[in-house]
């Protein structure tokens, strides 16, 4: 049996063409599958969602060209 935990990761997204900024908190379920790699998934507001990193359009101007960083959260 493998262990599954949660954690809940906040990312920034930046838009190069527009200066858009923004942030989103996911929920991310870890496990492993039968072989043993690591398996993560998604969700947003209690849905299913890509991956943060799978490329989010801008909210403002629609480009594709999105970057995300995942926000560290303080030690302590």
């Amino acid at each position: 049996m493998h262990e599954t935990y949660i954690t809940h990761d906040r990312y920034t997204f930046s838009c190069p063409d527009c200066g858009n900024r923004w942030s989103v908190t996911y929920e991310a379920r870890h496990s492993q599958d039968p072989d043993g790699a690591e398996l993560c998934m998604w969700s947003r507001g209690g849905l299913p969602s890509m991956s943060p990193d799978a490329g989010m359009p801008c909210e403002v101007c629609g480009s594709v060209r999105v970057t995300a960083t995942r926000e560290l959260q303080p030690s302590g």
